[in-house]
């Protein structure tokens, strides 16, 4: 029937289709045989009205997998010079990949400062009372001072810098996981990126025998692959200079010695204005030059006491609480591991990763 129209058109008449740009490939053929001329029309931000400018600004686009209303992640400039605005007509925005997360039983952690405990219960002193911080720090006057995740969070953003220090099989990565979800949920309109540095071995050597300058933080985030898209590159770019940004590095160790120079040398330009905050972790050997490097004391991954552990064995052989007997069980099993082990295994026992292999062996021969 088109072709049968397009035939009837005279040669002093003009026809104008209008159509979506995924029922042009269908016509192609139709269009090429009578040499029509194609046309892809684009909107522009400053065609539209002011309450159809607002209606976008209110739209719900996902972000990272939470569903954020655009003005808050950025300004009406930022949206006009960096959005898709025909994607943005369609009212389907997707921007940046949700975090990792690992199908993994998990119970939050504690960790401890060893130096400059007063500035650090400083910090927490604005969100604490005074009575419960004075005990907090009577109690570890002489030893390390000991916080939660959400007190780590706390620090975060102040200190804009978290070095997390623990040996092999402590649960750095995890909680590292586990701690960017939770700053994604605190903050659902950051910009907030996890990076497993093993991953960026490949990244790291074209970069360390590259001759071009690194220029800024963002270009080695570039540069390592960081971004999937231009326009993620380019929004988080935007994002960091705003200041509304937090970066989880894990595995620092796992890349030395053979790129710890380079990393440490791109982690210098991080600039922890406003709200940006950078996180990373290290076995406790390699602490002392993040340290250097961040200008920031590292804390300690603490190892599971014992109703952590009783936590975390009834969290994998009974995730769906089931079994009202499960706590009894972890109990006695964690206490007759406790009798029969030297002190150095004791030690083991309270690394997740032991707990988590005693587990499941009492799983599958309970």
């Amino acid at each position: 029937r088109l072709k049968n129209l397009l035939k009837s058109i005279g040669p002093s008449n003009r026809i104008i289709l209008v159509v979506d740009q995924k029922d042009k490939s269908v016509l192609e053929e139709t269009l090429q045989e009578f040499h029509a001329a194609t046309f892809k029309f684009s909107h522009t931000w400053n065609e539209f009205s002011e309450e159809y400018k607002k209606h976008l600004q209110e739209l719900q686009v996902d972000f990272q997998g939470h569903q954020i209303e655009l003005g808050k992640m950025m300004n009406e400039e930022t949206i006009a010079n960096l959005l898709n605005v025909d994607e943005l007509v369609k009212e389907e925005l997707k921007i940046g990949k949700e975090l990792p997360s690992k199908n993994v039983s998990y119970i939050n952690r504690n960790f401890s400062y060893s130096k400059n405990k007063e500035k650090i219960s400083d910090i927490l002193f604005a969100t604490k009372s005074h009575e419960y911080q004075s005990t907090r720090m009577n109690k570890n006057e002489d030893k390390k001072l000991l916080v939660t995740e959400k007190e780590l969070h706390e620090i975060g953003k102040d200190l804009k810098k978290i070095i997390i220090s623990g040996e092999a099989g402590t649960g750095k990565s995890v909680s590292l996981e586990q701690l960017a979800l939770q700053a994604k949920k605190n903050n659902p309109e950051t910009f907030v990126k996890f990076i497993n540095l093993r991953q960026k071995i490949s990244e790291l050597k074209k970069l360390k025998n590259s001759a071009d300058i690194t220029t800024s933080f963002c270009d080695f985030l570039d540069n390592i692959s960081v971004f999937e898209t231009e326009l993620e590159k380019l929004l988080f770019t935007k994002m960091y200079q705003d200041g509304k940004t937090i970066c989880f590095f894990d595995g620092f160790d796992e890349i030395s010695p053979l790129f710890k120079e380079i990393v440490i040398g791109n982690l210098k330009m991080f600039d922890g204005i406003s709200n940006n905050q950078l996180w990373i972790t290290t076995r406790p050997h390699l602490a002392e030059n993040l340290e250097k490097t961040l200008n920031v004391d590292a804390c300690n991954i603490e190892p599971m006491n014992e109703i952590e552990k009783v936590q975390l064995f009834v969290e994998i052989i009974d995730p769906h609480k089931k079994n009202p007997s499960s706590t009894e069980i972890a109990e006695k099993l964690i206490k007759q591991l406790s009798e029969v082990t030297s002190r150095g295994a004791k030690d083991l026992i309270g690394i997740p990763l032991q707990v988590q292999m005693i587990s499941e062996i009492y799983k599958d021969n309970p």
